[in-house]
């Protein structure tokens, strides 16, 4: 047996929570990090199941001394390599048939290499892919009976900062391939992803349980506090916030259940109460047509939660954790039976301890591997098959395909590059919704003593774009607020949510054929010779915000989809207007500079069409130019600008419609799908940029293409579209670093401009030193180009 003692960062299991002990007479904060020494049981054989994804965790293997476990929060979160250089695990597990298993290992380490063998065969890969993810490593044949699976890994540190980080390994998994494939079809086809959820917008979450206090003095006890908790304050507090759902905790911690529920009385007494306050909640909410989500933590330990009578009841301790998860599952179905339609979801804590029940450092010769996440799902669903499921992965990959939902711990939104109506394309939370919490004010429960819920820590025009991009993507976002044991809040969080409500929940109505005025429009001007009716609004139909000064549109929704816009205070004359897709709001310097041009009366569009270039995407843009040009007079040519990977649907669209652009101006763009997705990584490209894989593969299946050869023979490229736009004799200015290696100069730009001069076009090429950033220091002669190419000439300033 060895002890391995754990190095504590606080703060790393954000959501988890509960009472930390003190030493006699000494107070210690109730968020306070606690730490724990793991004694690992010697490595045994492991039982693979044929039927099943076998998921092999470090721990319950033979570890070199160069790879150990990180012990936070009373488990083994994952192992690390101490250094750089050769590291290894093994294990020893035995098979009941001879077969073919897929190998995927769960890791964060770009760089490093890995080799997994048995039986005198071996599959090895380099990581390319930065973060927390999947990666599969080819196939092993297993023999009937014991067979030893190792994991060899030269492992690459990356420097972030000031820190240095090393490779990381979570699991490896072993699944035969038709066994892995018929799970994932019968999860997909059971996924929960109702319209209400998707866009919903946002809800609102909670943590509350035995421990809330109340802003001064002693905590009630558990039948007291549940007798006064103030249910109609608490509706009232909903419906004042807007919000279309709310996730409360029906355990947080400790196991306590504010209702009647035999099935934990069987297990331990003490812990229910005569009240059914879930029960009058769900009961309130269903009226008000508010969704419900019951918050589910099984009483782990965490770093501020240590339930030991229930654990030792429920057989939480016990190496097998069978028992564990059968009375988990048995309260889980009383609710969901009890509540039936008005119980819409739950969201699973704690992912990692379902995913490896001997986090705990016990022996993995006893009990089950993971826990029956297919079981628990359905157990989940008893009385409601339409309820939607999540388990909270935290910054690691989805646990199981039975789930429907990403947990979204701490998440504020998602880039919409990675989302197909709201659900993950691909990456580690591939096929579920995408969905994120956040916390409100400071902590995700109340559980400090004498001390007021903190201010908000958000503003309301950070929630407004928070929530605008949400419905854009078509993801809800939970907002986490800290409740006294009374159940009510902060007045301050109160008040802005009420103003949030207000702020997006305008409505959002337009009548057919009806000319809206435009801000710094006259209402002649808008009704105009051909143009219908005013009606007398001075805005878009869509929700609206204070961006840096000017007013901004999200939500305006066309025949095809929606778009954004940012409108001056006087619109120029002949109503200029610049095209925008991707990334342009993270980007200061980009978004910055086009405000030069607002202030000087253009508006600014955000209009998408495919992420990846298809033509599918252009009907996107088609529709925003027909709305824009003919309900709302803006000029028949638009000036277009892109960044990075936007440029590919830019010249998509601009090809085919270029009658329609008045300039082209493209920073950093990728021009060669060869260099960009494609890079070093796609043999035969011919390419030294880094590329990016998963990008590579998700063009081909936009495009139907089954082989790499396929895409690299494919005219796909802007340096493909440059024709029609020459001969139409459309200026293009581009902005590009000379030391990029994500979108090389020499592969992308130059190879452009070569082409598009050989056709008589006029373009110009500004080469900075500096690598895939995006925007100028000084922007004039951005600004310069396109207003010298707006059709009716906006005088500078």
């Amino acid at each position: 047996m060895k002890s391995i003692q754990s190095s504590i960062v606080a703060g790393i299991c954000i959501v988890c929570a509960s009472t930390v002990f003190a030493q006699p007479g000494k107070q210690i904060e109730p968020y306070a990090v606690t730490a724990k020494t793991v004694t690992l049981a010697e490595p045994a054989v492991l039982k693979l199941d044929p039927d099943a994804i076998n998921i092999l965790v470090p721990n319950l293997g033979q570890l070199s001394a160069e790879l150990q476990p990180v012990v936070r929060n009373f488990m083994i979160l994952w192992c690390e390599a101490k250094k750089d250089g050769p590291c290894h695990v093994q294990w020893t597990v035995a098979a009941p048939a001879e077969g073919q298993y897929e190998v995927t290992v769960s890791v964060d380490g770009v760089g490093s290499r890995l080799v997994v063998s048995c039986n005198d065969q071996q599959q090895e890969a380099t990581v390319t892919e930065k973060g927390w993810h999947r990666m599969v490593l080819g196939n092993l044949s297993l023999k009937a009976g014991e067979n030893i699976v190792r994991l060899d890994v030269n492992a690459a540190a990356v420097k972030a900062g000031k820190r240095t980080k090393r490779f990381l390994l979570s699991a490896l998994e072993l699944a035969q391939p038709v066994v892995k494939a018929a799970i994932a079809k019968e999860a997909a086809a059971i996924r929960q992803q109702p319209d209400w959820f998707k866009d919903a917008g946002y809800g609102l979450m909670f943590q509350w349980t035995n421990r809330a206090t109340p802003p001064e003095g002693p905590i009630k006890p558990w039948e007291e506090k549940v007798d006064d908790f103030d249910l109609d304050q608490f509706i009232q507090l909903v419906d004042d916030s807007g919000a279309a759902y709310v996730i409360w905790s029906a355990t947080w911690g400790n196991q306590y259940l504010s209702a009647p529920v035999k099935s934990l009385d069987e297990i331990i007494s003490g812990r229910t109460t005569r009240r059914d306050l879930l029960g009058e909640m769900a009961d309130r909410l269903h009226q008000k047509g508010v969704k419900l989500i019951f918050y589910y933590h099984y009483g782990y330990e965490c770093y501020h939660s240590q339930d030991t009578a229930w654990l030792e009841a429920a057989g939480g301790y016990k190496a097998d954790k069978t028992q564990l998860y059968a009375n988990v599952m048995k309260i889980v179905s009383e609710l969901g039976a009890r509540y039936a339609d008005k119980l819409d979801g739950w969201w699973f804590d704690g992912g990692a301890r379902y995913l490896n029940c001997h986090f705990d450092g016990s022996s993995g010769a006893e009990g089950i591997l993971t826990a029956p996440l297919k079981d628990i799902t359905a157990a989940a669903r008893t009385g409601n098959p339409n309820r939607v499921v999540a388990y909270n992965s935290w910054i690691k990959p989805q646990i199981t395909d039975y789930q429907d939902y990403y947990g979204g711990e701490g998440q504020t939104g998602f880039n919409p590059d990675e989302l197909t109506e709201g659900v993950f394309k691909e990456g580690r939370q591939q096929g579920l919704q995408a969905h994120g919490c956040f916390i409100l004010e400071k902590r995700w429960g109340h559980i400090e003593t004498d001390t007021p819920i903190a201010k908000p820590k958000f503003s309301l025009q950070q929630l407004t774009q928070f929530v605008t991009r949400a419905r854009q993507g078509r993801y809800p976002l939970s907002i986490n607020l800290e409740m006294y044991e009374d159940g009510s809040v902060s007045a301050e969080s109160a008040a802005l949510l009420k103003e949030l409500k207000a702020t997006v929940q305008r409505p959002n109505v337009r009548a057919q054929n009806v000319r809206v005025q435009l801000p710094g429009e006259t209402a002649t001007a808008a009704a105009g010779a051909d143009a219908p009716t005013d009606d007398g609004q001075n805005a878009f139909p869509g929700v609206k915000t204070d961006f840096h000064g000017y007013d901004r549109y999200d939500g305006v929704k066309t025949s095809s989809g929606q778009l954004s816009v940012i409108c001056p205070k006087q619109a120029a004359a002949g109503k200029p207007w610049l095209w925008r897709s991707l990334f342009w709001e993270r980007l200061p310097k980009v978004y910055q500079a086009d405000l030069k041009l607002v202030d000087q009366g253009y508006h600014v569009v955000l209009a998408f069409g495919d992420v990846h270039g298809h033509p599918k995407g252009n009907g996107a843009i088609d529709a925003a130019y027909e709305l824009l040009t003919t309900e709302y007079g803006f000029s028949k040519q638009c000036s277009m600008a892109s960044i990075s990977r936007g440029t590919l649907s830019l010249f998509t669209w601009a090809s085919v419609n270029p009658e329609k652009v008045s300039s082209i101006y493209v920073d950093n763009g990728v021009c060669n799908v060869d260099s960009w997705p494609g890079g070093k990584v796609v043999p035969g490209s011919g390419s030294d940029a880094n590329g990016a894989p998963k990008s590579w593969q998700g063009m081909k299946e936009v495009y139907g293409f089954t082989t790499d050869q396929e895409l690299l023979d494919a005219k796909v490229s802007p340096i493909d579209k440059l024709e029609s736009l020459a001969k139409a004799g459309v200026p293009i200015l581009m902005v590009c670093g000379s030391n990029d290696s994500t979108v090389p100069y020499e592969e992308n730009d130059a190879l452009l401009e070569e082409r598009y001069k050989k056709l008589g076009g006029s373009i110009e090429v500004i080469v900075e030193d500096k690598g895939h950033t995006h925007g100028m220091d000084d922007p004039t002669p951005i600004l310069e180009f396109i207003q010298k190419h707006t059709p009716q000439q906006v005088p500078a300033k």
